[in-house]
């Protein structure tokens, strides 16, 4: 949830932000093309984007949205199970899969206190792991995990 957005004085979810900003894009006449694989991108007056299979697209403007890549724990015993009980920036995506589970989000800046948050709907109860000396998350970003009932913090 993004709470701080000028003109959402509730919040927008990035999703819905997201969907907003194309459906305004869409009317003064742009296109989308998702999931393409790209081969190379020419610059120019028209930039053109060259495609896998060897089409070109042409715009005035190009805008690459390759996605996110989270940080990973570094502990080699926890890779094996990646997508299998452990993941990276899944919360959206997993959460009702976790009902009535215990959780731990390791974290504790904004992502982690907003995963916790959200999670703490689904789970049994939810435990923030900070790795750090002190909780960083601002209340505004995550919902004020602190206040949930479902929510405990402990350190590492």
């Amino acid at each position: 949830m993004i709470r701080n957005y000028l003109g959402f004085p509730r919040g927008i979810s990035g999703m819905r932000l997201a969907q907003r900003a194309r459906m305004q894009a869409l009317r003064f006449g742009a296109r989308f093309f998702v999931g393409l694989p790209v081969e190379e991108l020419e610059a120019g007056d028209a930039h053109t984007v060259v495609l896998k299979d060897g089409s070109r697209v042409q715009g005035r403007a190009v805008v690459v949205a390759s996605g996110a890549s989270y940080p990973r724990l570094g502990v080699d015993s926890i890779e094996g199970f990646v997508g299998r009980g452990v993941n990276y920036g899944a919360a959206t995506s997993v959460a009702r899969d976790l009902t009535g589970r215990v959780v731990y989000v390791v974290g504790g800046g904004n992502s982690a206190g907003q995963a916790a948050a959200h999670l703490s709907r689904f789970a049994k109860s939810v435990t923030l792991v900070i790795r750090r000396d002190s909780l960083t998350v601002t209340p505004a970003a995550a919902g004020s995990p602190r206040r949930s009932p479902a929510t405990t913090r402990g350190s590492c």
